[in-house]
């Protein structure tokens, strides 16, 4: 598919450039666990359309992503992050000794796993840990369990503030940085659009991975505990669009997969990236004018949700 328009130059990668060479958006990207990989498929598609963001705003396993993304923010850097993202095992994060999980889950009183094999993962993703290093702006959205409030890491070592971002409560213990505990940011701002409001930007692109009922049964209590989640996401989401709509014009991508919730699991990464990927190209063309603009408001393949 080839655009026309002032400002949008050849192609990126063998495929042609959908935006146009001066828009540069904060990118946000929303937490989401494994469904991260569909993250990782959507910037894919994102960085061969000619994406060139300004900074970058994570949380959870957004920040795992952004980091990189700051780091390495070009399509070739997309590509070695979608190589960590195909060979990812759950053994590469998760304690598989049964004797060992045992001893943690009776002597840590606040957590399942130990931390350090998760920090070993996100140091692969760093070339220098310092904030200072990345090639642009980069937040970290954690949140600090003793007071209930946002805190945005935007110096000193990645590794640290994306471990505070990733540190699911109960799962991973929290992670003290200057006298304050924190864990997953995702409590208080999944897709954080105020930081980089704040920042300064007036456009932002973001990636939002919460899913649809997609047949919704309330068969077991994970369940219906994890769609009250999903719901009071994108009820925030919403509100957040809402809220910030006249500082800002902000475009959100909000990949919807069939069946989401039967592929959680570690052998459904691959899929998830290609299908992540196949509906960042679909949205990003629907989202995207004839000059390479982005235009505002949620854009997601989802039956029945209006712009």
């Amino acid at each position: 598919m080839t655009r026309g328009g002032a400002g949008i130059d050849g192609p990126v990668n063998g495929r042609s450039r959908l935006l146009a060479t001066d828009v540069r958006p904060a990118l946000v990207l929303s937490g989401g666990g494994l469904l991260g990989a569909v993250q990782v498929g959507v910037l894919k598609a994102l960085f061969q359309g000619g994406l060139r963001p300004s900074m970058v705003v994570g949380t959870s396993v957004g920040a795992l992503n952004g980091a990189f993304v700051a780091f390495h923010p070009e399509p070739e850097g997309i590509g070695e992050l979608e190589a960590v993202w195909r060979d990812l095992r759950a053994s590469r994060i998760f304690e598989q000794n049964p004797v060992r999980l045992a001893v943690n889950l009776i002597t840590r009183r606040n957590c399942m796993f130990r931390t350090d094999l998760l920090q070993q993962l996100i140091g692969d993703f760093l070339v220098t840990d310092d904030f200072a290093a990345a090639k642009m702006p980069l937040r970290v959205v954690a949140t600090d369990m003793s007071k209930g409030e946002k805190v945005v890491l935007e110096e000193g070592r990645v590794s640290e503030a994306v471990l505070a971002s990733c540190a699911i409560p109960g799962l991973f213990c929290p992670v003290e940085l200057d006298g304050a505990l924190l864990v997953d940011g995702g409590l208080v701002a999944n897709m954080d659009l105020e930081t980089a409001v704040n920042a300064g930007a007036s456009d932002i692109l973001a990636i939002d991975l919460t899913q649809p009922p997609d047949g919704f049964k309330s068969n077991s209590i994970v369940k219906v505990l994890y769609r009250s989640l999903e719901l009071l996401l994108q009820q925030q989401v919403k509100r957040d669009i809402e809220r910030f709509s006249d500082q800002a014009r902000i475009t959100v991508i909000r990949p919807q997969l069939d069946h989401a919730h039967t592929l959680m699991s570690f052998g459904h990464i691959s899929h998830l990236i290609d299908e992540g990927e196949r509906l960042g190209r679909q949205l990003l063309e629907e989202c995207v004018d004839e000059e390479g603009h982005l235009s505002c408001g949620l854009v997601t393949n989802e039956l029945g949700v209006a712009r």
